[in-house]
């Protein structure tokens, strides 16, 4: 059988690349706030995704396996 779907391995990122994901968080922050379709702010929330560090998409997946 083949594999169709491929796990993504969540390297530790350097405070670097937090850092960027930082600035791009925060300065995309005020354009979320009235250029974004109100669900897309609700999914942030619900799927504790924050502007703090890179998100683990292994994480985020299984916050959004509970919720649907």
């Amino acid at each position: 059988m083949i594999q169709a779907l491929k796990t993504q391995v969540f390297r530790n990122f350097d405070q670097a690349e937090h850092g960027a994901w930082q600035t791009v968080y925060q300065n995309l922050e005020g354009c979320r706030d009235h250029q974004a379709f109100p669900a897309f702010n609700d999914g942030l929330k619900a799927l504790h995704i924050h502007g703090d560090r890179i998100p683990d998409l292994e994480a985020v997946n299984e916050r959004l396996s509970k919720l649907t």
